[in-house]
């Protein structure tokens, strides 16, 4: 089978070991519009998800200014727990969107 024959499947999982491909590796390239839009969008509503939480539980996340930046604090192994679904949900969708 040539390689013009074959095509990319992605399979979204719950898991974060099976994450294909880190949104931090589309960071700081130009992937288009469309990318840079959805990646600001989401983290503007994980922010305004995280406004909403019992301040017990919002004061036990990390502040973070961006998706790159959780992309950071997961790759120290810092990320809540609770932002590691939505996290790994941004990457393959980023990954499809790009």
């Amino acid at each position: 089978m040539s390689s013009e024959n074959v095509t990319k499947v992605l399979i979204l999982s719950g898991s974060v070991e099976g994450t294909p491909y880190h949104v931090s590796n589309l960071l700081g390239k130009d992937h288009g519009p469309i990318l840079a839009s959805f990646l600001e969008q989401a983290y503007r509503t994980l922010r305004s998800e995280i406004v909403r939480l019992p301040n017990p539980i919002s004061g036990q996340i990390t502040r973070f200014s961006s998706i790159h930046a959780l992309c950071a604090l997961q790759d120290q192994n810092k990320l809540h727990p609770s932002l590691v679904q939505p996290l790994t949900c941004v990457s393959q969708l980023a990954y499809v969107i790009r």
